[in-house]
């Protein structure tokens, strides 16, 4: 079991009326290592059955060159134990217990001076966000584009306060769009078409998938038909394709870039 690190709530941004953005300065330890696009697993104290209570996983979407404080953005999702605390029984002055960083293999390396596609739906746009703001993105950022989908506008964070936290060279090509709600059948159809209008204005050599992996996984499909495929980073935070259809856990599939076919060596005459 992973050792369990502790924060104390500082500050709490109410969003909206079921998101909150909590900001913790970290105490024990008092500073992590991170890469921007990790999570933690915050550890609740809702407990859901006797001995055993509620985590979450949540995307820091502070920076990492504050290794002393965290920021994570709070949406509650139905009626879910974890996310029902977070956002109605947590206050100023509490402290959470955390573990984690995870999720490294998928950001601890640069992206070049490429074209770089960033997709997000719904809460997916969490790791958008920190990755954006990691030294590692920063070699793409005057080639990347930004395309978040959601079921609303009002759906999670505001939009003025996702487009400000991205940064600034990169706030020009973000891009808002609303599609079905999730589950929905149009919703990746909608998804599909607008994923095409961003390929006639770049060719990503790096893709970022992250959300609901019913509509990433036919992205992915797409930017491999279309030759793009080999460099993509998925991280489906839901409705992942290998688990029941109520899953809410985070996972991280990543495909390797191709190798390049190596030449046939000439064999010795005889």
């Amino acid at each position: 079991m992973a050792d369990r690190k502790f924060g104390r709530v500082v500050a709490i941004e109410q969003v909206r009326h079921d998101t909150r953005l909590l900001h913790l300065e970290l105490e024990k330890p008092a500073t992590i290592d991170f890469v921007g696009g990790q999570y933690v697993i915050v550890h609740t104290k809702a407990e859901i059955e006797p001995g055993k209570v509620a985590k979450g996983t949540f995307t820091i979407i502070s920076s990492e060159a504050q290794p002393g404080q965290m920021t994570l953005a709070i949406k509650q999702i139905d009626s879910g134990p974890c996310t029902t605390w977070l956002n109605n029984s947590v206050n100023v002055g509490d402290r959470l217990g955390y573990s984690g960083p995870w999720g490294a293999k998928n950001y601890d390396h640069a992206v070049g001076e490429v074209d770089a596609l960033f997709l997000a739906t719904d809460t997916g746009i969490n790791t958008t966000i920190g990755f954006l703001n990691s030294k590692n993105a920063a070699a793409c950022l005057s080639r990347a584009r930004v395309l978040w989908l959601l079921p609303a506008r009002d759906y999670f964070l505001d939009i003025d306060y996702v487009r400000n936290s991205l940064p600034e060279n990169v706030r020009s090509r973000f891009r808002v769009e609303l599609i079905s709600d999730i589950s929905t059948p149009p919703r990746v159809d909608q998804a599909l078409k607008l994923v095409e209008e961003e390929l006639t204005n770049l060719q990503p050599r790096f893709a970022l998938l992250s959300g609901d992996g019913d509509v990433l996984g036919p992205v992915q499909q797409l930017l491999t038909d279309r030759g793009f495929g080999s460099a993509v980073t998925m991280e489906p935070y839901f409705n992942k394709p290998d688990k029941k259809d109520d899953s809410k856990k985070n996972f991280v599939r990543a495909s390797q870039p191709e190798l390049a076919p190596q030449p046939l060596r000439k064999q010795p005459q005889e």
